[in-house]
């Protein structure tokens, strides 16, 4: 499972030129300044910003081609894109945020995946609250558990510890380390810490104004 990219958007004055190609089982971290267009590539490739021209394949589907006019819509990408907002749905409890994105939510064997991340994430006595009723920490933890347990074919995390204390990312370190290991698709990491990339990721790019340096 490979991740091409090759996409060009001109938004508000902003360009953005990217060509990438990550390789499944691959964990590449973007480093870059704010605004220098890594969450704007995350968002092109899970089809929430279309792209002016070029191309975005994902294994053996083309998720995005402006010649041959595709453009799927996100929610038929498959990918795991871990906001920064976390875009959990207020009026619905932990556990129904997560279980909304699983697949045969009756089966046994995710059942018993799901009382797994919720151990992992340290979020199983929450799972009865409303997102407003928990820490920004907590929301978080619940958007990265929703998006493991879709199942996607490529994941995208953008400052995914960015509220987080530090005693938490101790912790949950290594499970989310070995989480990350086992995922056998592509995986873009967006952060600002160096130290970060690093830890979880296995190659790196850097992004300024829109391309890659």
């Amino acid at each position: 499972m490979k991740l091409y990219v090759d996409t060009h958007l001109n938004l508000s004055g902003f360009k953005l030129d990217m060509s990438l190609e990550v390789n499944g089982g691959e964990r590449v971290g973007i480093l870059g300044r704010s605004g220098s267009g890594k969450s704007m590539t995350l968002k092109t490739v899970a089809g929430i910003i279309k792209p002016d021209s070029g191309r975005i394949v994902l294994g053996d589907r083309v998720l995005f081609d402006s010649e041959k006019k595709i453009n799927l819509p996100s929610r038929e990408r498959n990918v795991g894109y871990l906001f920064q907002s976390y875009a959990l749905f207020d009026k619905m409890s932990v556990l129904d945020n997560i279980k909304i994105g699983m697949k045969d939510k009756k089966d046994p064997a995710k059942l018993a995946r799901l009382e797994e991340i919720l151990a992992l994430f340290q979020i199983s006595e929450y799972k009865d609250r409303l997102p407003r009723q928990l820490s920004g920490g907590q929301q978080q933890r619940v958007a990265l558990a929703r998006m493991i347990l879709s199942e996607p074919e490529l994941l995208m995390l953008d400052e995914p510890f960015s509220a987080l204390d530090q005693e938490l990312k101790d912790e949950i370190d290594t499970p989310f380390l070995e989480i990350l290991s086992r995922f056998e698709g592509p995986i873009l990491f967006v952060s600002h810490n160096p130290l970060e990339v690093e830890r979880y990721c296995t190659r790196t790019v850097r992004i300024a104004d829109g391309h890659m340096v």
